[in-house]
């Protein structure tokens, strides 16, 4: 059959994982016995990790679909990843620091979520947590 994309919380390990599975092998949220089985951890590492069941949680309640939660959270993965390997944190995410994020993304050849409207979600959520500074206003020519 064909392959459709899936969401499942591991109650054990209380992480979210996310992955492709065969059509008639339907996961779905709180599914923990066949969520090992996808072999696709999004916590993995960086300082972003821990955020990533939350994160999954607050995109499902707003209605976004397994395919867009799963691009959503490997986007996460990603960024988290970034920062580590350049040892920030998610309070030196300003958008300068996204900007470079996202332009070593299309450097890399990212065929997709390498423009500030994809860290939308991401960013909101960070902000909301309050471990990311909050969104930056621009400075006008208008009086102070």
């Amino acid at each position: 059959g064909g392959v459709r994309s899936t969401l499942a919380a591991d109650a054990g390990d209380d992480v979210v994982l996310l992955g492709l599975r065969p059509a008639d092998e339907d996961v779905t949220l709180g599914d923990p016995g066949g969520a090992k089985a996808l072999g696709h951890r999004l916590g993995g590492g960086g300082p972003l990790a821990a955020l990533s069941k939350g994160f999954a949680e607050n995109l499902l309640r707003q209605g976004y679909g397994p395919r867009t939660i799963s691009e959503h959270l490997r986007l996460l993965r990603d960024l988290s990843d970034w920062l580590e390997r350049r040892q920030l944190t998610a309070g030196d995410l300003s958008m300068a620091q996204v900007d470079r994020f996202l332009s070593d993304r299309r450097s890399a050849g990212a065929a997709r979520h390498k423009t500030r409207k994809a860290m939308g979600p991401i960013l909101g959520c960070l902000r909301e947590q309050g471990v990311a500074p909050a969104a930056e206003t621009p400075v006008g020519d208008g009086p102070a």
